[in-house]
């Protein structure tokens, strides 16, 4: 209701529709997968997935130029954290993984700038420039999704699916009581 709430308000045209692919919360992605997907099928525009990871990189670039590498970090509970190394421009150093932070501290540049709602539980573990309260944006995602229409470079709305990096576990039902 508030996507069509919005459609009406701002009448926008609608050329495609990007979307944050993951890793990040199932049921987020989920959410938003479908949403995105249910926009494509109505008004017959093609669909733009973008990973998380890397549409976060580049919004910390664009907003503080000039580290070595941007590293996204997404809270994946206890002390893992969903994650990949980016160099200026969105090249890519380690591509999306989920790392345990006191397993593998080696893996993380020391000349890096970290992002995301990772960085609270990182800062006692790594080393780099650290920026807290960076979550996922649209915003970041504008410039990104505008380049890959321009090539062409969509989605299969029928088929797409978010990536999750790591399989869905129920937990048990917490008691009323």
């Amino acid at each position: 209701m508030l996507i069509e709430e919005l459609l009406k308000r701002h009448n926008p045209e609608l050329t495609a529709v990007a979307v944050s692919k993951g890793p990040g919360s199932y049921t987020g992605l989920r959410i938003g997968v479908a949403a995105a997907k249910g926009l494509c099928f109505a008004h017959d525009i093609p669909l733009i997935g973008i990973e998380t990871t890397f549409h976060m990189a580049i919004g910390a670039e664009q907003r503080n130029p000039g580290h070595e590498f941007y590293v996204p970090l997404i809270d994946a509970r206890r002390l893992e954290v969903f994650t990949a190394i980016y160099t200026p421009g969105g090249g890519t150093k380690e591509p999306i993984q989920a790392v345990i932070l006191d397993e593998q501290p080696n893996f993380f540049p020391s000349t890096s700038l970290y992002v995301g709602d990772g960085v609270a539980k990182s800062k006692t573990l790594l080393s780099g420039t650290f920026i807290d309260d960076t979550y996922p944006s649209a915003a970041d995602m504008a410039t990104i999704a505008w380049d890959r229409l321009q090539q062409n470079k969509v989605d299969d709305a029928a088929y797409f699916e978010p990536f999750y990096l790591k399989d869905f576990i129920a937990g048990k039902p917490k008691s009323a009581f």
